[in-house]
């Protein structure tokens, strides 16, 4: 008889993020883009919301801290993805944004990620992974 403890939920959370994020970065690499999987929820961000982000709001509805956000814009910025530019509305605020070359490679990037979801979805049905996607939404909210 097993007497070991249950293995925590958390802990399988965590295997299945690095285990897609390993994956997601051999797509990534294989593809020659020159980022990282850690680079692509921002990118992705701007992407969805063409006119522009400031750094504080892809903080807040990324989930993520403000010096994180902050390095990746500059590496961003570094290799022509995105550009900074003032606000017209508000002087004191800059607004981040996908260069064309960003766009490209935002375009990309969700065409590999199409694909791996793909990939990834076909060990659930239908339903489940409706059911996995409400759950981890659950988590997230």
């Amino acid at each position: 008889m097993n007497n070991l403890p249950e293995p925590l939920v958390i802990f399988h959370l965590g295997a299945a993020y690095i285990k897609a994020t390993r994956e997601c970065n051999a797509l990534v690499k294989a593809h020659k883009l020159p980022f990282e999987i850690d680079h692509v929820q921002i990118i992705l961000h701007l992407y969805y919301n063409p006119s522009g982000s400031s750094q504080q709001t892809i903080s807040r509805e990324l989930q993520r801290d403000k010096a994180s956000v902050n390095r990746t814009v500059i590496f961003l910025s570094k290799i022509n993805i995105v550009s900074i530019e003032k606000d017209l509305q508000d002087k004191r605020a800059t607004l981040v944004k996908l260069t064309s070359f960003g766009i490209e490679m935002a375009e990309k990037i969700v065409t590999i990620l199409k694909a791996y979801e793909e990939s990834f979805n076909s060990v659930f049905t239908q339903e489940e992974r409706i059911q996995l996607l409400g759950l981890l939404n659950k988590l997230i909210v």
